[in-house]
């Protein structure tokens, strides 16, 4: 296993490593099958064992990318009609964007920041966000904070993971890995529990007929998405 951590820790070491870390964050934001996360807590953990390459780097890289990533989701929900994307033709579907829309205009804040932590979810909300015309301005604003926000947590795992195990730099990366995957289905059900008592909230006569957002989605009535209004 000696071979293995050497040829790791050469690995982080290279600069070539700053930059594969910066392409996953960025196409992580439309594939999300990408191991963005993974690779910056990898990054962090050999920074704090080995003190190669700079956290700062590091961390630099990884909100850098998230935010370009997330920015070029938008903009593709903007250029892109949703119905030429094949997962988003049915009825069901299209009424699933009337009531982002308007879980948007609502809390869009809080739901663009929790999605920076849910891969599949991110995506969505980006897309939406741009293809019902949110404002660009403050998409740009909540895309950055998420940013750091998700770069300072994924750091952080791999800090702490390191300074337990930092005689173990192969231990540390994948107890670092798996750190992070718990963490962010910690999240995701977090949100979607959020958003359940968010729904209750609303007042049944929010909606015509007497449907919240969530009930308009499950309805399966069809809601047409706004084209971007070109508004900042």
């Amino acid at each position: 296993m000696d071979w293995l951590q050497d040829l790791l820790v050469a690995a982080g070491s290279s600069p070539w490593a700053l930059v594969l870390v910066l392409a996953f964050c960025i196409v992580d934001a439309v594939f999300p099958a990408v191991p963005s996360e993974s690779s910056v807590i990898t990054l962090a953990v050999l920074a704090t064992t080995t003190g190669s390459p700079n956290l700062w780097l590091v961390l630099a890289v990884a909100v850098s990318g998230a935010f370009v990533g997330d920015i070029v989701t938008f903009h593709l929900g903007r250029r892109v009609p949703l119905e030429r994307l094949r997962f988003l033709r049915g009825q069901r579907a299209q009424s699933a964007i009337g009531a982002a829309r308007t879980a948007l205009q609502r809390r869009g804040t809080l739901l663009i920041l929790s999605a920076r932590f849910i891969p599949v979810g991110r995506v969505a909300v980006n897309l939406v966000a741009g293809a019902t015309g949110f404002p660009r301005r403050r998409f740009v604003a909540t895309a950055l904070l998420a940013a750091v926000t998700w770069g300072l947590i994924s750091i952080s795992i791999g800090t702490g993971v390191g300074h337990f195990l930092h005689d173990y730099p192969l231990v540390g990366v994948a107890v670092g890995v798996c750190v992070g995957v718990v963490v962010g289905v910690a999240v995701d059900k977090l949100v979607a529990l959020l958003a359940r008592l968010l729904s209750r909230r609303q007042p049944s006569a929010a909606r015509p007929g007497g449907q919240g957002v969530s009930g308009e989605v499950s309805s399966g009535k069809s809601t047409s998405a706004a084209r971007p209004s070109g508004r900042d």
